[in-house]
């Protein structure tokens, strides 16, 4: 008999049981700016006890919230700088809003200081006119401190531009507390920015702008009548709010229906690009859906376009994954077996040839077909293939030995990646054992 798919594993507001998820307009999207994207209630009972300068009280808690949030994965040891439950482990999670194929949502804030010219040098003066120097719930983390393999990880995995961290004066000041980092004096005075696992556009942008509150009100802020929250540059003036969602797409690609859901999303203003270049469009199925301007949008409207549209794509995705798993069962499963072939057996593992291979193993574990792997640590991986990230894990596996010397050449890289991919799915099994053509 032909194999069966098990059905799709996802969770969202379509999901086939269990209680619905509210939307951002039944929780009220921005009410109150209550940080409403999940955050636990550690997480803010540790920012009240720094607010009160009760450091005993916090020091327990976030040993707790260490303990309850369990050891960051040592596979992706990136920002080493930062608390461990201030790292993005929940990239491509399952138990994410929408994580089967939204791996990350970024939201960025933009602010400029009233009567002050922006960008001005020196982010020390910055932090003085915003009064953030005395403040514990954020650290102060400098370009100089941060080794060649961090600062490039932190290029890898979308968090800082490249030009930011060749200056070492630049600082960001990440929260304790909270899931976001501040840039500043770089193209603007202050770029407030969350990354979350999943679809949470509105909710983290409840949370964004709850932070953007501690760095002074808006009145302090540059504003004019007409085009609203001044900026360095003009897409970003009007509300200074922009969202960009990274998501796996293999489905579609594979049925040829990626350029119709392009369209969509092209059609509501927004802007795609393959998280992985090449000639055909993005290996590894991998893609970065973004807003293009902040002007002539309420801020709720713009939250409220961007998840319409991404759902949009969602479930399109979904749709034709169970098309896929219904009609191509065996394709799927002879592509996911070859991955873990690949995996078991190579010594050295290319950039481009591991993404393929992880987006194959990706879709036929969505699809039930795949055992003993974490689809969270798959999505997870689709971003850790980088150089950078790379030496960090073999620092992190040579428990602490210096690994800026060690060569960066190519072959070196294609090495470790090929040790990094094989450790995360060695338990992983075609389901029956690797029958792919039977099922008892």
């Amino acid at each position: 008999m032909r194999a069966r798919a098990r059905p799709p594993y996802y969770r969202s507001e379509e999901a086939a049981s269990g209680p619905p998820i509210e939307t951002a307009q039944q929780e009220g999207l921005f009410a109150g700016l209550v940080p409403a994207f999940g955050l636990s209630t550690l997480a803010l009972d540790l920012e009240t006890a720094l607010a009160d300068e009760d450091y005993e009280k916090a020091a327990v808690l976030r040993d707790r919230m260490q303990v309850s949030s369990g050891k960051p994965n040592p596979e992706f040891p990136s920002l080493l700088f930062l608390p461990p439950f201030w790292s993005d482990h929940g990239l491509g999670s399952m138990d994410a809003l929408d994580g089967d194929v939204v791996l990350q949502t970024t939201i960025r804030l933009v602010r400029n200081l009233s009567k002050a010219i922006f960008p001005r040098p020196g982010a020390a003066s910055t932090r003085a006119s915003f009064g953030l120097d005395g403040r514990k719930d954020l650290a102060v983390v400098e370009m100089a401190s941060l080794s060649d393999n961090t600062r490039r990880s932190l290029i890898e995995n979308g968090y800082l531009l490249r030009s930011f961290t060749l200056a070492p004066d630049n600082a960001i000041m990440v929260s304790k507390v909270t899931p976001y980092y501040a840039i500043l004096d770089f193209e603007d005075h202050l770029q407030v920015i969350f990354k979350v696992p999943g679809l949470s556009g509105a909710r983290a942008a409840n949370a964004a702008l709850s932070a953007l509150e501690s760095f002074g009100p808006d009145s302090s802020f540059a504003f004019d009548a007409e085009f609203g929250f001044l900026s360095s540059r003009l897409n970003d003036c009007g509300n200074g709010l922009s969202f960009k969602a990274l998501l796996h797409l293999p489905a579609l690609g594979g049925n040829g229906l990626i350029e119709k859901a392009f369209r969509g999303l092209l059609a509501r203003g927004l802007a795609v690009r393959g998280f992985f270049g090449s000639d055909e469009g993005s290996v590894g199925d991998v893609y970065e859906i973004s807003t293009d301007r902040a002007f002539g949008q309420t801020m709720r409207g713009l939250a409220e376009d961007f998840e319409a549209a991404l759902r949009a794509v969602v479930q399109a995705e979904r749709k034709s994954r169970e098309e896929m798993a219904r009609n191509q069962g065996e394709e799927l499963i002879d592509r996911a077996g070859r991955a873990l072939g690949l995996f078991r057996n190579c010594c050295f593992l290319g950039e481009s040839e591991a993404a393929s291979a992880l987006s194959a193993l990706r879709i036929a574990a969505c699809c039930g077909l795949v055992e003993n792997v974490d689809i969270g640590s798959l999505g997870r991986l689709a971003r850790r293939l980088g150089p950078g990230n790379l030496a960090l894990y073999a620092k992190a596996a040579m428990e602490g030995e210096e690994t800026e010397h060690i060569p960066v050449a190519r072959r070196s890289d294609d090495r470790r990646r090929a040790q990094v991919v094989s450790d995360a799915t060695k338990e992983a099994r075609m389901r029956d054992g690797g029958s792919a053509c039977s099922e008892a």
